[in-house]
């Protein structure tokens, strides 16, 4: 309760500062000794003391007698409220969201990592393989978009650098091992076993060399069709709706709930890129962008344990996408 000062301390005349606790200790010795404190529970203004009189403070170097001497510019108008800022996205040169700003590097890891055990198992034996190839072929679709979004990332040191150097040849590889999928069924077996091991070493540390095809041809839509993102969107929507049906369920698993919005917002941005279907379809675009918008305000609440905000977005998320589908398939 501010500084203490001795008795002694507090009797010399040339002391200026006074204890907050001294003078509280002593209105409250006087009250006591009153039988009452005036103004608190009486329902009656407190009584104020007369201004005390300015103090002929010696001359210092130290202490400066007027303080508002020393502030420079014009006053603050407190009366006027401030205007509220709306800061624009952070665009790339072609208008484009910075990937940055929809989703984190440690998501992009972390949905790499998470697609390892069903690739492994699904590429365990040919029998599994040919028992799933519908998955799988989503599965390494999916990979290929990850790294391809890791080779795009505008924040390089947010990437592991090895998986960095090697995410556009890694995006290709993963593209075209689906594409054979996709065109042999089984008998692309051995190619997606020899994928799914390079992903197990790259996962635990080792580097992959892998070279890209022509960088100047690319675009997003070789890597897959839209209907694969669309259904990678349907699992986020479900976890979303799941993961903020209960404040419980809302506690139970905030991490898996920002990868999922993050997830979504960025495929609100890579479903308007140039040759997907519907790319150019302003009415398409806008109901991606609301998509988007909804996901980065879930992601906020998720960071802020904001359920009330969350489940809200999280439904405007999945109403987006119906609307969406109800025009667009």
């Amino acid at each position: 309760m501010g500084w203490f000062w001795s008795s002694d301390a507090c009797e010399r005349k040339d002391w200026r500062l006074v204890s907050v606790g001294c003078v509280t200790g002593g209105l409250l010795m006087l009250a006591s000794a009153s039988g009452q404190v005036i103004g608190i529970g009486s329902g009656k203004p407190a009584r104020r003391q007369p201004a005390p009189a300015a103090e002929q403070l010696p001359a210092s170097d130290i202490l400066e007698p007027d303080a508002l001497r020393l502030l420079t510019g014009p006053r603050p108008n407190f009366a006027v409220p401030k205007e509220a800022s709306h800061s624009s996205p952070q665009t790339d040169s072609d208008g484009s969201r910075l990937w940055s700003t929809l989703v984190s590097g440690a998501t992009l890891a972390d949905e790499i990592k998470l697609s390892l055990p069903p690739l492994q198992r699904a590429t365990e034996t040919q029998t599994a393989f040919n028992s799933s190839l519908a998955s799988a072929l989503d599965r390494f679709h999916m990979i290929s978009v990850v790294f391809g979004l890791m080779a795009a990332y505008d924040k390089p040191n947010d990437i592991r650098s090895s998986w960095r150097a090697a995410a556009a040849g890694l995006r290709d590889q993963f593209a075209r091992v689906a594409s054979h999928i996709d065109r042999d069924g089984g008998k692309a077996y051995a190619e997606a076993c020899i994928r799914a091991e390079e992903l197990a070493a790259l996962i635990l540390g080792e580097t992959i060399n892998a070279e890209p095809d022509d960088e100047q041809q690319f675009q997003w839509s070789q890597l897959c069709d839209r209907a694969v993102l669309m259904r990678r969107l349907e699992a986020a929507k479900r976890f979303l709706l799941q993961g903020t049906a209960s404040k419980d369920a809302f506690a139970e698993d905030p991490e898996r709930l920002l990868h999922e919005a993050e997830f979504v917002a960025a495929f609100g941005e890579l479903i308007v890129r140039e040759a997907f279907a519907d790319w150019d379809d302003d009415t398409y675009r806008g109901y991606a962008a609301t998509m988007q918008e909804e996901a980065l305000t879930l992601r906020k609440a998720v960071q802020q344990a904001d359920y009330e905000t969350a489940i809200t977005a999280a439904k405007a998320v999945t109403k987006s996408c119906s609307t969406c589908h109800d025009g667009y398939r």
